[in-house]
């Protein structure tokens, strides 16, 4: 899932984030972004915070000023309320002819960002359905399915649709088993990756306190 390294940060090293450690209420940080990729042409910084549900959303969107050919930098202006933040960077490349946006954030071991990149997951889940083959589209294929059956109450029922016949069988247990262990398999990287980002003690001390009720 990560692969390194099209930009370099290190929220470590003071070079890319001045001052170091978590910043005090009305308090701000200088940033830079070393790229490594001439193919890069836009880099945004988005801050997150944490509410009192343990979710996060946006609270600050900064497009990054190009230093020179090597470097990108920002300001962060003084956060006004306390509470828990989290940034990453969204990274726009042209490679080929073509726009791609990354993703990097904090590894777990020490401060340096690394891709997450989610490209073929993303690929898969939009593919369009094609009912000539097996191995194509077969999460459309299933989400149509599925939202067929939704009005259903009875897994006896032989035809959905005109689309759709579940006598045959064979093929349609064939691409739900696909569909199942393709995305069961994202999701148990992308649930290893939160667990490290949040295997820290005053997380896992909210997780432990948090009222479910």
């Amino acid at each position: 899932m990560r692969m390194c390294k099209t930009i370099s940060f290190n929220s470590w090293n003071n070079y890319f984030k001045a001052p170091f450690g978590a910043l005090k209420v009305n308090e701000g940080a200088d940033i830079k972004v070393i790229i490594n990729d001439e193919s890069v042409y836009s880099i945004n910084l988005i801050i997150e915070k944490e509410d009192e549900n343990l979710n996060c959303y946006e609270v600050k969107r900064i497009n990054l000023e190009k230093e020179d050919d090597k470097v990108y930098k920002c300001k962060i202006e003084p956060l006004l309320d306390s509470g828990i933040y989290y940034y990453y960077f969204e990274v726009e490349v042209n490679r080929y002819g073509q726009d791609q946006k990354l993703f990097y954030g904090k590894v777990k071991q020490n401060g340096e960002a690394c891709e997450y990149s989610f490209e073929n997951l993303n690929k898969y889940l939009e593919e369009p359905k094609n009912l000539e083959s097996l191995d194509t589209g077969v999460h459309k294929y299933v989400d149509d399915l599925r939202n067929q059956m939704t009005h259903r109450y009875s897994i006896a029922i032989t035809s959905l649709s005109e689309n759709y016949n579940l006598r045959a069988m064979p093929d349609t247990l064939y691409r739900i088993a696909k569909d199942y262990n393709m995305v069961m398999s994202k999701l148990c990287e992308i649930i290893n990756i939160i667990v490290e980002d949040t295997n820290s003690s005053n997380v896992k001390e909210k997780i432990a306190n948090f009222d479910y009720n």
